[in-house]
């Protein structure tokens, strides 16, 4: 199943990249998020939780917005520590940075984020949460170089377009 259930939500009408945190919920795929929380379920059943199970479990904890239920941010961050737990990869870690951003406030992630390796630093998501963190933090300046930097590791033109409009935008 894996993000399908999102997938058509990626993008507005006009073909922009929106972020999963922006995304209008009512746009996805209801019969395939139910499906994935059944197999979810029968996965859970079998007592022998794993790096996909978890990885569907922090699915199924974003998709309980198409249901009018809030992100449960610390459930998420569990799921990140286990999927950690099971073996280090970047784009594990920049998630359970961002679950952390959510849970316990941008500065604790920042901090975190800033202990990470020359390889996490050459990923593009590393970067795009790096300037969330930083404008979060008030530190615009340095959130723009941020985005510069994700820009310079971004292929994909709707999110280059993004990240571009991003950079331009006025911060308090």
């Amino acid at each position: 199943m894996g993000v399908a259930w999102m997938f058509h939500s990626r993008r507005d009408s006009s073909g922009n990249y929106v972020p999963l945190s922006e995304q209008n919920s009512a746009g996805w795929n209801l019969p395939l998020i139910n499906e994935a929380e059944q197999l979810l379920a029968a996965a859970s059943k079998m007592g022998r939780p794993g790096r996909f199970q978890w990885l569907a479990a922090v699915q199924s904890a974003h998709a309980q917005r198409a249901f009018g239920r809030a992100v449960d941010w610390p459930a998420i961050l569990v799921l990140y520590d286990a999927l950690l737990a099971n073996g280090f990869t970047v784009g594990i870690f920049i998630g359970r940075v961002a679950a952390l951003a959510e849970t316990q406030g941008a500065a604790v992630a920042f901090e975190v984020l800033e202990q990470s390796t020359t390889e996490t630093r050459a990923y593009q998501p590393y970067w795009v949460l790096r300037a969330h963190l930083l404008r979060r933090l008030s530190r615009h300046v340095d959130a723009d170089e941020a985005i510069a930097r994700a820009l310079g590791l971004t292929h994909e033109p709707a999110v280059h377009a993004f990240l571009t409009r991003e950079r331009l935008r006025k911060h308090p």
